[in-house]
């Protein structure tokens, strides 16, 4: 999603299917200070954000912030999810938002 520099919120939907969150991860021009929420509404939610603060791992790779939030596993039903992008400050860029919902993988 292209966004403008300073503060903005912006809200989408995404069909996802039944299974656990696999990963929740947000990439962000260096700068940005931004918390991304997917949730269903009434049901479930996750959060990613580009503070270092346990849970999220951030890390740098080249012009971008890019932070993963380690999740649960927790059954979901398939579902339209509301995913709330809030930027508080930062420059004008691309933040992409990776979230994977499907079946866990098999151990060994």
């Amino acid at each position: 999603m292209r966004v403008s520099p300073g503060v903005l919120r912006r809200t989408l939907w995404l069909r996802r299917p039944a299974g656990v969150v696999l990963l929740s991860r947000i990439i962000v021009p260096r700068g940005t200070v931004a918390t991304l929420r997917a949730e269903i509404p009434g049901v479930a939610g996750v959060a990613v954000d580009t503070g270092d603060r346990v849970p999220n791992t951030c890390r740098s790779a080249g012009g971008l912030v890019v932070c993963t939030r380690g999740q649960e596993w927790c059954p979901m039903p398939a579902a339209r999810w509301r995913v709330t992008l809030i930027k508080r400050a930062g420059p004008a860029g691309t933040i992409r938002f990776l979230f994977v919902v499907g079946p866990p993988p098999r151990t060994a």
